[in-house]
């Protein structure tokens, strides 16, 4: 069963960053694009093993079967970029 994975703010803001960062400092659309890339498949592989993954802290988001992973993503250009938390919600 495939889970529907939501990226918190904390996580978007750090992407938008990296993407950001290596556009204006390095001038690389195709390395933009990489770590983009790879922020896509980590998400579609999160969905695909949730149910692997621990219950979130929060006695709210535990109630509703919420998830949680801090995934990280690595590009081919040898860039490690670790997103602060996905929220990997319990809907099919």
């Amino acid at each position: 069963m495939d889970y529907e994975v939501i990226l918190t703010y904390p996580a978007k803001a750090q992407l938008d960053h990296a993407i950001n960062y290596i556009l204006c400092e390095f001038e690389s659309e195709q390395a933009a694009l990489s770590v983009l890339n790879d922020a896509e498949d980590t998400r579609s592989r999160l969905s695909h093993v949730a149910d692997s993954l621990k219950l979130c802290d929060d006695p709210k988001l535990r109630a509703l079967g919420y998830r949680t992973k801090s995934a990280t993503t690595s590009s081919t250009g040898g860039l490690l970029l670790a997103l602060q938390t996905a929220i990997v919600t319990a809907r099919p």
